[in-house]
């Protein structure tokens, strides 16, 4: 686009507010950590508190490539890769939407214990 079709500066706001379609934020989030980082903001959390807090694996969903990885362990190994070291650490750091997917993945394969 060059600078003689550009919006408007008045177009671009029209635009961007058709595009929220009357919800406060364009990026939503999800409840639950909203209401954990408005909990942050507390005037006696420090921000040492703040960073440990937010940056605390356990407070993340699991990445996509850690249950990549485990199941390509079990695709090549079968079911006695989940009790090799390095599986079993990853299946450790997973959340429980991560297991879940996990198992339905091994079902899916049809192993069995």
């Amino acid at each position: 686009m060059n600078a003689w079709n550009a919006p408007s500066r008045k177009e671009a706001a029209a635009k961007y507010h058709h595009d929220r379609a009357e919800r406060p934020l364009i990026v939503e989030i999800d409840r639950r950590r909203l209401k954990r980082l408005r909990c942050l903001m507390q005037s006696g959390v420090s921000l040492e508190q703040v960073r440990n807090e937010i940056n605390d694996p356990r407070n993340r969903p699991t990445p996509n490539v850690v249950v990549d990885a485990i199941m390509l362990a079990v695709r090549e190994r079968g079911l006695v890769a989940l009790k090799e070291r390095a599986t079993a650490e990853r299946l450790e750091r997973c959340d429980a939407a991560a297991r879940a997917e996990i198992n339905q993945r091994i079902e899916k394969l049809g192993l069995k214990p």
